[in-house]
């Protein structure tokens, strides 16, 4: 935050600097961008922080990505059609949380019940997500990409127009960071 504040600070007194000159190449599109592509990445850190912190080693964090997203296609764009209320990406959205837990549960399952080793299960988990979402594409679709789904409205901050998901993402990491560093729940 501080790094933002002295940029700005730069580029209001110093118009001619060639501080200013960078601070003006990065526009509202690369901003939103950066945060839109940030979104699958902090939600998994944060899973796996959560993890690392009740003792688990969870290397599949990918695999759950690939399904969740693989999921997210696959239920939006089976119930989409012309929905203006986009309540089918939404639909989406819950389904890929659903089916992310639902492989986490098979991870735990495997290691905890079956004691295996929460690497080679984190692995098995990430190898049969890169196998499967490419499989079930070829069978849903016939192709191994999806067919283009629509996406979420964009909300307006101010400065910058972003998804819910950012928004959720913008909430969700600084709630976690106070949890797990100034609560009796996230200090045990």
């Amino acid at each position: 935050v501080l790094a933002v504040v002295a940029l700005v600070a730069v580029e209001l007194f110093f118009p001619e600097s060639p501080v200013s000159e960078i601070v003006r190449v990065v526009d509202a599109n690369y901003v939103r961008s950066v945060l839109r592509l940030t979104v699958p990445i902090a939600f998994a850190a944060l899973g796996g922080i959560f993890a690392e912190k009740s003792g688990v080693i969870n290397i599949g964090l990918e695999g759950l990505l690939i399904i969740s997203a693989f999921t997210s296609i696959a239920v939006a764009g089976t119930i989409g059609g012309a929905d203006p209320t986009q309540l089918h990406l939404w639909v989406g959205f819950v389904a890929a949380v659903l089916a992310s837990v639902l492989f986490a549960l098979l991870f735990a399952v495997v290691c905890i019940e079956f004691k295996a080793d929460q690497i080679i299960a984190g692995l098995a988990v990430w190898l049969i997500a890169l196998g499967l979402a490419p499989f079930a594409s070829k069978v849903i679709w016939g192709q191994v990409n999806s067919p283009p789904v629509a996406t979420l409205g964009s909300l307006n901050l101010g400065v910058v127009e972003v998804s819910p998901p950012v928004v959720m993402m913008l909430v969700s990491v600084p709630a976690a960071w106070y949890m797990l560093n100034r609560t009796a729940f996230g200090r045990w």
